[in-house]
């Protein structure tokens, strides 16, 4: 199988663009730090836009009455159409973000499109994305390839010509759909600091001449501090689906890793949680922090089976029991991350392995690796001191 995360990756590594993912990162263990990540996965970072920027096509457009009977008045260009496998669209206070990756295996490539609209100003219609530029475009449209797991995304691409048509853009629950129409998209760098595209001198072209969307646009994953909506994960050792309010509902809290049998750094990492996990609940009993080490993906990074996931576990010489599977047949960890937001780091990197805590009870969400507002030791040794 292909590798898929649904948190996908820009990392801009060509030279003088945005940076690839922050080695130094690193997720900590009572009395144990971990090894940096292993994998890098960034995603354009939603900023505020200027009102007129992406414009709509009706000023530029041709008049669909003006063309030939037969002939379609949406641009086209030459070029195999990007086929995507896993589409997910997400809405949240900045606007909505969709994301797309296709059939292929390592390398793959991806679409993301941002429709940066925090005042409610984009509707359906068509937008023309001549002209336009990363830096303040309000429906922003970006291409991905060369994609591999722990390398990120070495090519990052950005329309010199095509349209948006979107023709619903609901809210959650409801649908996005929209068709691209002759994307001319041309390699570029992202500079850091403004976000601006610059195209890269005899870089890549790349031609997507239509894509279809039609999703369902689901809720905006809780953030720090906020509550955790109950979500179930297949457990490795009963098979069953375990709600995690259930499981936190009779604990302090829940410790979550992220992990993925192709992590070197999960390797050197989860021997010291389970560690920890084992001192704190001989100190404090069973129920104070529980466990949850979510398998995203095998070692093949393919959906992982529970006979891959109880071994992963036994490898560690662990219980099964403290071990879940979230994979939905596109993507992994697909159930996790609808729920609970995996803060990226500075430049939207992603790693493995992701820490998260959760307050039992109250389901607060508490820490999160990377978004620079907790500590896990810290989160941990709050919830130990009730």
């Amino acid at each position: 199988m292909r590798r898929s995360f649904l948190i996908i990756a820009l990392t801009c590594l060509a030279a003088g663009g945005c940076g690839g993912a922050d080695d130094e990162a690193e997720a900590a263990a009572p009395d144990a730090a971990a090894e940096a990540p292993d994998a890098a996965a960034v995603t354009p970072d939603a900023a505020a836009a200027t009102p007129d920027a992406g414009a709509r096509a009706a000023d530029g457009a041709p008049d669909p009455a003006d063309a030939a009977p037969d002939a379609s008045p949406w641009p086209t260009c030459d070029g195999d159409p990007f086929v995507p496998v896993q589409e997910r669209v997400q809405l949240d206070e900045g606007g909505l973000r969709y994301q797309a990756l296709d059939g292929n295996m390592n390398p793959f490539a991806a679409v993301i499109i941002e429709i940066r609209d925090a005042g409610g100003a984009v509707g359906p219609g068509a937008y023309d994305l001549t002209g336009t530029n990363y830096e303040d475009c309000q429906v922003c449209v970006t291409g991905l390839r060369e994609c591999d797991p722990q390398e990120g995304c070495r090519k990052v691409f950005y329309p010199r010509a095509g349209t948006v048509v979107i023709d619903a853009l609901e809210e959650v629950g409801g649908r996005f759909v929209a068709t691209l129409h002759g994307l001319e998209l041309e390699q570029v760098t992202i500079d850091r600091a403004t976000r601006r595209s610059t195209p890269v001198a005899r870089g890549d072209r790349w031609c997507n001449p239509e894509q279809t969307i039609d999703q369902e646009v689901l809720p905006r994953p809780a953030r720090l501090g906020e509550i955790v909506t109950d979500f179930r994960l297949q457990n490795c050792a009963s098979e069953r689906m375990v709600s995690l309010h259930r499981h936190a509902a009779n604990a302090l809290g829940v410790w979550i890793i992220a992990s993925a049998g192709w992590c070197s750094a999960c390797e050197q990492f989860i021997p010291q949680a389970l560690q920890a996990m084992d001192n704190i609940q001989r100190d404090r009993g069973t129920f104070s922090i529980r466990p949850m080490i979510i398998v995203g993906e095998d070692s093949a990074y393919g959906r992982p089976t529970l006979d891959f996931c109880r071994r992963y576990a036994r490898h560690f010489g662990a219980d099964p029991e403290r071990f879940y599977i979230d994979h939905d047949g596109q993507g992994s960890f697909a159930t996790t991350f609808q729920h609970m937001w995996a803060y990226f780091g500075p430049n939207g990197e992603f790693g493995l392995p992701w820490n998260a805590v959760v307050r039992g009870r109250t389901f607060e969400y508490l820490h999160s690796d990377r978004s620079g507002q907790s500590d896990l030791n810290e989160a941990l040794n709050e919830l130990l001191r009730r």
